[in-house]
């Protein structure tokens, strides 16, 4: 016996690796009726349609909201607060507008402002993705097994988001409700610091003085995987840095403090205190191996 979609009519804004994958996991699941894809190029929409992401493709966002039960924002943080404040004019009573932005309280302050009181927003970021992109990166399992943020300004789900928490159980996601506020603080130092050392690291090897090629052939799976994520995408990369400025700001100092203890231990020869440092993080990342979602991107 089929299920009955928890959604009838789902509009997915911006058709690339997550807005894709979301689409193509809920179809797979039988979780959602007819699906509606909007983004920028022709070529892109012609890919949707190929790859059986969307039923109806359409480069018109208010168009694409209309008639929706559930309005998908898949597009970097600016262009997510844009189309908010597009779209609000067109949605559906009832309608629940949800996002996968990599920063949550500016986009739900712009919510706030642009969604009428007849429908609803809850602010979501999927924890999975890498540094591939694109509408030929999506999968149905994407999100499987990795933590799913949902944020509420209470950090408590309302009677009318419990159907979208559902629909993410059946994704087999790890769910975390949390406030906006704390979603950033805690992005930044499990998601933004590590790509900004990871950027870093790339700028440091790409600036030694001709020496750029030869490092870079003899790199092995050090520097390789260390440094995997500094492939993403720079337009989305500075829009979170833009929107979640100062807890970046604040990781990233502890991290400069840190690197300055290793390097001071290093040049007075505190052996000891060095190895108590590796030790530490060793046992530490040991540890985050054994927790639910380690194997996800």
């Amino acid at each position: 016996m089929s299920r009955r979609p928890l959604f009838e009519r789902v509009a997915v804004i911006g058709c690339g690796l997550i807005g894709g994958s979301f689409a193509l996991a809920c179809r797979e699941q039988n979780l959602v009726g007819r699906i509606v894809a909007a983004a920028r190029t022709k070529e892109t929409l012609a890919l949707a349609r190929e790859l059986g992401v969307a039923d109806e493709t359409t480069r018109d966002v208010q168009q694409a909201v209309s008639g929706a039960d559930l309005v998908y924002l898949a597009a970097p943080v600016q262009a997510t607060i844009s189309i908010l404040q597009t779209i609000g004019s067109r949605l559906e009573k009832g309608a629940l507008v949800t996002d996968a932005g990599s920063t949550k309280a500016e986009i739900c302050a712009a919510a706030e402002q642009a969604i009428p009181g007849t429908a609803e927003f809850v602010g979501g970021h999927p924890m999975a993705g890498g540094e591939t992109s694109g509408i030929r990166a999506a999968r149905p399992d994407l999100f499987r097994g990795a933590p799913y943020f949902l944020t509420t300004p209470e950090g408590s789900l309302s009677a009318a988001v419990q159907r979208f928490y559902d629909l993410l159980e059946h994704l087999e996601v790890c769910v975390c409700v949390v406030t906006p506020e704390e979603h950033d603080r805690l992005v930044s130092l499990a998601s933004h610091l590590p790509h900004l050392a990871a950027a870093a690291l790339m700028n440091v090897v790409i600036s030694v003085d001709g020496a750029e090629g030869q490092v870079l052939g003899s790199a092995g799976r050090g520097l390789r995987d260390t440094t995997r994520i500094a492939a993403g995408s720079p337009e989305m990369w500075r829009d979170i840095c833009r929107t979640n400025k100062q807890n970046i700001s604040d990781a990233l100092a502890a991290y400069i403090e840190t690197l300055s203890f290793l390097r001071e231990d290093l040049d007075a020869g505190r052996w000891d205190e060095l190895y108590d440092a590796l030790r530490r993080a060793a046992e530490a990342r040991r540890r985050l191996d054994e927790l639910p979602g380690s194997q996800t991107e």
